[in-house]
Order: C-alpha cells, then structure tokens, then sequence
C-alpha cells in the first residue's frame, strides 16, 4: 500500500485483532503518516478518553509535531466473577 494521504494510526497495545505492528507495516508505504499508541488500551478507543488523544489529532491534522507519540491509560479494571453455590442451583428433589 503506497499513498501521499496523511494517516494517523492509534492502536492499542492490548490489541490483538490489529496490532501495532500492523500500523507499522502499513506505515512503510505512507510517507505522511503517523502513529499514537495508547498504553493499557485494546481495540476500542477508551470513551473518555485523556486530553492528549484530542490534542494529538489535532496537532497531525494541522501539520504540526505531534505533542506525544504515547497515551499511558489506566489498565483495564476486570470485576471478578461472582462464585455459584451449585447446591442452590440444583432442582429440589
């Protein structure tokens, strides 16, 4: 793939459908191209996401250098699963 067309990449470094070394391939065929990687993020973009992501694309929108080229976010929050008392779930004989 080979284009002029200014392209900004942000990846997540938790993704595992399109990694950063995916952008990174894609990248060699994009002279006007450009990479923000968000720490502790996978595929989708975090919904309130750090002022510096906004502050990025615009900087690369407007030709200027980027501010920052990493947004470290706050590591995934996983909620343990409840434990289920399997005497309580078993019909009543």
């Amino acid at each position: 793939l080979e284009s002029d067309v200014k392209v900004l990449f942000i990846c997540g470094d938790l993704d595992s459908r399109t990694p950063e070394r995916n952008a990174r391939e894609l990248m060699a065929g994009l002279p006007n191209s450009a990479l923000l990687l968000l720490e502790n993020a996978g595929h989708d973009m975090p919904l309130f996401a750090p002022a510096e992501i906004p502050a990025t694309i615009e900087a690369f929108m407007n030709d200027e250098l980027l501010p920052v080229e990493r947004v470290r976010l706050r590591p995934p929050r996983f909620d343990p699963i409840p434990q289920v008392d399997d005497d309580a779930t078993s019909p009543a004989e």
